[in-house]
C-alpha cells in the first residue's frame, strides 16, 4: 500500500472523531452503575472476611470490570483461545487471587 494512502487511512476526520464520542457520556455511566451495583457485594464479602479488611470496595468494583470486560473483549476477538468453561473460570480465579492478597 503507498504510503500516502496508509497515511490516509490512519487520519482521523474531526466529524469521525465528534461521532465516536458522542455516546461516551451514556457509556461512562452505564459502568459507573455497574461499578455501584458491585459495591455492596464487595463490601459483605470484606466484612465476612472473605475479601482482606484493607481492600477498598470503589477499586475492587473497579478492578472486577476492568478484568471481565478484558476478558469479553478477548473472547470476542480470539474465541478458541476463551471458550464458553474458560470465560465463566476466569473471573473465579480472579477473585480468588483478590482474596489471597
Amino acid at each position: 500500500m503507498p504510503r500516502r494512502r496508509a497515511a490516509a487511512m490512519l487520519r482521523v476526520s474531526p466529524a469521525a472523531t465528534h461521532h465516536s464520542t458522542r455516546h461516551i457520556p451514556r457509556s461512562l455511566n452505564a459502568y459507573a452503575r455497574l461499578r455501584s451495583s458491585l459495591r455492596p457485594h464487595l463490601e459483605a464479602a470484606r466484612e465476612r472476611g472473605e475479601l482482606p479488611a484493607h481492600a477498598g470496595p470503589e477499586q475492587l468494583a473497579a478492578a472486577a470490570v476492568a478484568f471481565t470486560h478484558g476478558l469479553v473483549v478477548q473472547a470476542l476477538f480470539d474465541p478458541g483461545r476463551f471458550p464458553e468453561d474458560a470465560q465463566v473460570a476466569m473471573p473465579y480465579g480472579f477473585l480468588a487471587s483478590l482474596a489471597a492478597s
